[in-house]
């Protein structure tokens, strides 16, 4: 950085500690410092700008004297400091409002899930979801399903058959108790309680059959499955009973619990993961011809009956 540079690097400082100052009387100031190191140089040519600027002190101290003889009370920052006082200031704030968000959730919704697997209940954020397995109940928010169906719902049931081709079936479903058996035939077959929708939509493509139970709204359904057919189940709020898996099996739930009733007489292979809560012990194996079951619950419990 050369001498001129230097200079109104310093001059520019100064400026911006004189802040306080109009900006007629800042602009005197600084014309009358630029001109003292010029003159501090003339006079004595092998003076560098740094031992002038130095016997001036720095920005901040001149700038102060300056205040303080026009009775104004310096300024302890620059407004850059000022800047980065509020910035900092700011980013605490934030981080406090997050805090303060993240503790006042946890004790709103405290405790976020409580299991009772003696009653087969599952509360989840302050009973927001309730699984009460005892009185077939699943509750979200103010709607729950139940046991003792009121007017409001309807019954539906039927089969649908399944082509040779298809070796998947898939079934989503959104709130909803399913309990799910084998058949002896090779068609699906269903018995719901729900509001709306007049059954199950089925939809084959690919080799893969969609048994979407979207279109019943708060559903209790006990569907059985054709033997040979892999099963994949992906839902959100719910309670699930599988009784004794003869095929491959995918469970992906969030919100609720899943009850598996393995056959005594079959080998299995579980996965299962819960994030947010509790499982039993699920038996891993490698053996040829183990039956593959994979649970993954997001806020819940899976149980071994």
């Amino acid at each position: 950085m050369n001498d001129e540079l230097k200079t109104e690097y310093y001059l520019r400082q100064l400026d911006q500690y004189l802040h306080a100052l109009p900006v007629s009387q800042r602009a005197e100031i600084i014309t009358e410092i630029k001109s003292h190191i010029q003159e501090s140089l003339e006079k004595d040519e092998k003076r560098g700008i740094e031992s002038v600027l130095n016997d001036l002190g720095a920005p901040r101290v001149v700038a102060e004297r300056y205040l303080l003889a026009k009775g104004l009370r310096p300024s302890v920052q620059s407004r850059p400091g000022r800047v980065l006082k509020w910035l900092a200031i700011g980013t605490v704030a934030v981080f406090a409002l997050i805090f303060v968000g993240g503790m006042w959730t946890i004790w709103h919704f405290s405790p976020i899930i409580h299991v009772d697997e003696s009653k087969g209940h599952v509360s989840l954020f302050n009973g927001l979801i309730d699984v009460n397995e005892a009185v077939g109940k699943v509750k979200v928010g103010d709607i729950e399903i139940n046991g003792a169906m009121n007017e409001d719902f309807t019954n539906s049931s039927g089969d649908e058959n399944v082509d040779a081709s298809v070796k998947l079936i898939k079934i989503p479903f959104n709130t909803a108790k399913l309990e799910i058996n084998y058949s002896e035939d090779e068609s699906v077959r269903w018995r719901c309680k729900s509001i709306g929708g007049s059954g199950p939509k089925a939809e084959t493509s690919a080799g893969v059959m969609n048994f979407s139970l979207d279109a019943l709204a708060l559903a209790t359904c006990t569907i059985s499955l054709p033997k040979g057919l892999a099963a994949e189940f992906k839902g959100i709020n719910g309670h699930m009973e599988v009784k004794s898996p003869h095929e491959a099996m995918k469970i992906s739930l969030v919100n609720g619990k899943v009850n598996i009733k393995p056959d005594p007489e079959r080998t299995y292979d579980f996965d299962v993961k819960v994030t947010n809560g509790l499982k039993d012990f699920f038996p891993r194996s490698g053996a040829k011809g183990a039956v593959h079951v994979k649970v993954d619950v997001v806020n819940g419990l899976v149980k071994k009956e």
